[in-house]
């Protein structure tokens, strides 16, 4: 967590940026400077979330705490590009999801919010969740739909009925003694 300063300030999202890392992305910047405008300060990157039982995990882009109250979080999921085509749809998503337009911009809110979810079974509390889209010229964000929030459990237990038992790979030996290729046995 980004330190407090000694005049009880917590330091803006570019002094945040300045004094944890190098920012080489582009729009990296940008996107600092808009969460803080939208009262956002970051306080991790690349959190990981796990359930193991449904042997799913990923990875919260960026974890905020609302500047107005410091213990509400919210992870945000950044995506960069998609100028044009965010909302454009190839069909319908499928199972419980299949009045849902397959396009980027609902993979995005859905993604997010199994990253919430997940979040929430690896940590303890309530959490937000925001989809950001940034490209050269704008910066922009969408809370988490609620079709995307209530389905998100859903999508895990599907993903849990499908996930394979546990395997360790083994290595297995060649006739000639040499070690093959680790597969799965």
């Amino acid at each position: 967590m980004s330190r407090i300063q000694a005049d009880g300030r917590l330091p803006s999202a570019v002094e945040f940026a300045s004094e944890s890392a190098v920012v080489q992305h582009r729009p990296t910047r940008k996107i600092l400077k808009y969460l803080e405008a939208i009262g956002l300060m970051p306080v991790d990157a690349q959190v990981r979330v796990v359930d193991t039982d449904a042997r799913c995990r990923t990875a919260a882009d960026i974890v905020c705490a609302r500047v107005e109250r410091i213990s509400s979080l919210v992870i945000v999921e950044v995506k960069c590009g998609f100028d044009g085509y965010v909302s454009l749809s190839s069909g319908r998503m499928q199972f419980e999801l299949r009045k849902v337009p397959d396009s980027p911009r609902n993979q995005h809110h859905l993604q997010v919010a199994v990253t919430r979810e997940l979040y929430m079974r690896t940590y303890t509390g309530d959490v937000d969740a925001i989809v950001l889209w940034a490209n050269e010229s704008t910066v922009r964000h969408e809370r988490v739909e609620r079709w995307a929030a209530v389905h998100a459990s859903d999508v895990l237990d599907r993903i849990k009925k499908k996930a394979p038992p546990l395997e360790v790979p083994k290595q297995r030996k060649t006739r000639v003694g040499k070690i093959a290729k680790t597969r799965r046995v």
